[in-house]
Parts: C-alpha cells; structure tokens; sequence
C-alpha cells in the first residue's frame, strides 16, 4: 500500500483526477491512458487546514509525516 498523502484541497485535485479516470475504462481510453502510461503529478500544496485535514483523514499532517518516514525507514513496512 503507498503512503498515505498530506495535501490540501488544490494540491490533491491532480491525484483526485487521476483516480478517476484510471476508474473508468471509457476515460483511459479517450485520452490513451494505457497500462505502460507513466504520468508525474506535482503537488505544491500541503494541509492548509490540518483541523479539516485531521477530521477527513483520521490523524493530523504531523502524525501522517511521522508515520510516513517511520515506514521509509523500516523499508515500508507499516506498523
């Protein structure tokens, strides 16, 4: 499982995009999103509500991060 993201609303929207169109065969097809795709996301924008942020995901940014680089070390097993 990837690491979880810490984002906020206009910094997550690329990555939202992408998920649903890798959704939806008909989408992939129409803008040639094939399985050998690579595709760069950038994202500028970290939690610029981490009261929201927290709600919506269930841990605040720091602990995201936290747990993040913890996995990083260990090899990215989660714990």
């Amino acid at each position: 499982m990837p690491p979880p993201i810490v984002a906020g609303e206009s910094g997550g929207v690329g990555l939202a995009a992408l998920l649903k169109v890798v959704s939806d065969q008909a989408l992939r097809g129409r803008i040639g999103l094939g399985q050998n795709a690579r595709v760069f996301l950038i994202n500028t924008e970290g939690a610029t509500d981490p009261r929201l942020y927290g709600e919506l995901v269930g841990a605040t940014p720091a602990q995201v991060i936290t747990k993040n680089v913890q996995r990083a070390k260990t090899g990215g097993s989660s714990s």
